[in-house]
């Protein structure tokens, strides 16, 4: 377990951040047009 936080870590590290384009493509496809808020149950 301890070598899969290592390798996170050194993977995060090692890797560029997002661009910002991506970010908003991801979060519009997570939140489409027209759609409501989630309701709670």
């Amino acid at each position: 377990m301890l070598v899969n936080f290592g390798v996170a870590i050194t993977v995060r590290k090692v890797t560029a951040e997002t661009p910002e384009d991506i970010k908003e493509m991801v979060n519009a496809i997570r939140n489409p047009k027209g759609s409501s808020e989630a309701h709670t149950h």
